[in-house]
């Protein structure tokens, strides 16, 4: 299985298969003597300028890395290894979120408690630092990336908090002011994926779980943590264990589940959604399947993509997974592209 980062012109052509340019970028190196430039990318690309910025999960000496990579594939630069060593925490999950030349991201694991950190780097690969580590009261084990409101920045752990359900904090860029604004309990949710979405006053998000059925909930909460709301519990039918981030256009949400729909007989793995920031009008899109002469792809990995009035995302499954689209309303599935062992395959979570 290859690691690697690519990008894709979209030129859709009509129903069912689409002709697509489809570019490999670069190739994560699976050799011993390439290890230190990372493998396993996990999370969005962040883009600035003409440069992406990613994280992997392994290697980079020990526990992953921080990258750069011009727009066209050329200048790979691994820009930090993370290192159980020096406390600067492991395993990095989610994407990076840029403000000015600092970009900001969470560790699962590591820093000074071993529950993960948050932590700034500078885009040229210096002045790294931990500004906050977690601990079991606080939260552990973030998942997800961090979202960004003026000069807070607002996240989520999976576990951990007063109840060891997860939890969701705000943090200012400095550093200073964290405050652990919810801790979700078995009536809220528990443990949190992806990263918040932003509408005015209000976060949005995703459980996994929701009370005696773990299929998941979305829910919404006021900036300084009052509010909370639920917003929809999963039931199976209209999908279970929610992927990825929710995004917004207007006041409508768009969103995945990886598993569950209306044909959850063995043939079906998830969901494409859309609900409004209220809690009403919920639409189910799309449900995935695997039917031969009509199939969608099983499983799908990571968040949606807005362009206009079309959606882009990703499964896992249909031989090595495939790149999609669809109109917003629910219409015009494309498979933009099918993956397979020569263009890599199981594409990963984009939190």
């Amino acid at each position: 299985m290859k690691n690697l980062l690519l990008v894709c012109a979209l030129f859709i052509i009509g129903t069912g298969f689409v002709n697509a340019q489809y570019k490999d970028l670069y190739n994560f190196p699976s050799n011993i003597t390439g290890k230190n430039l990372g493998s396993n990318p996990n999370g969005d690309l962040t883009l600035s300028g003409n440069i992406l910025y990613g994280m992997t999960t392994g290697n980079g000496n020990d526990s992953g890395c921080v990258f750069s990579i011009n727009k066209d594939g050329t200048g790979y630069k691994n820009l930090f290894n993370f290192r159980q060593i020096n406390s600067s925490g492991v395993t990095p999950f989610g994407s990076l979120t840029l403000s000015g030349n600092a970009l900001f991201g969470m560790t699962s694991l590591g820093g000074l408690y071993s529950n993960g950190c948050i932590f700034t780097i500078h885009t040229d690969g210096s002045g790294y630092k931990n500004i906050y580590d977690f601990n079991k009261n606080s939260g552990e084990n973030p998942h997800g990336s961090l979202t960004l409101s003026g000069s807070t920045l607002y996240g989520m752990t999976s576990y951990g908090g007063a109840n060891y359900f997860g939890t969701i904090f705000s943090i200012d860029t400095s550093g200073t002011g964290f405050k652990d604004l919810f801790d979700f309990t078995e009536s809220s949710g528990i443990s949190p994926d992806g990263s918040l979405a932003i509408s005015g006053n209000l976060l949005f998000g995703m459980n996994k779980g929701y009370i005696e059925k773990e299929y998941g909930n979305i829910f919404s909460i006021h900036k300084d943590g009052s509010g909370f709301k639920s917003l929809l519990a999963f039931d199976s039918i209209n999908g279970f264990n929610p992927e990825g981030s929710l995004i917004i256009s207007g006041n409508v949400l768009y969103g995945m589940t990886s598993y569950g729909g209306i044909f959850n007989h063995g043939s079906s793995g998830g969901t494409i959604f859309s609900i409004d920031t209220s809690g009403s009008s919920y639409v189910d899109l799309l449900n995935f399947n695997d039917y031969m002469m009509d199939s969608t792809g099983l499983y799908p990995k990571g968040s949606l993509v807005l362009s206009g009035n079309v959606l882009y995302g990703m499964t896992t499954r249909e031989t090595g997974g495939n790149i999609f689209s669809i109109n917003t309303n629910g219409t015009g599935f494309n498979r933009l592209h099918l993956f397979d062992d020569q263009y890599g395959n199981t594409p990963n979570r984009s939190e």
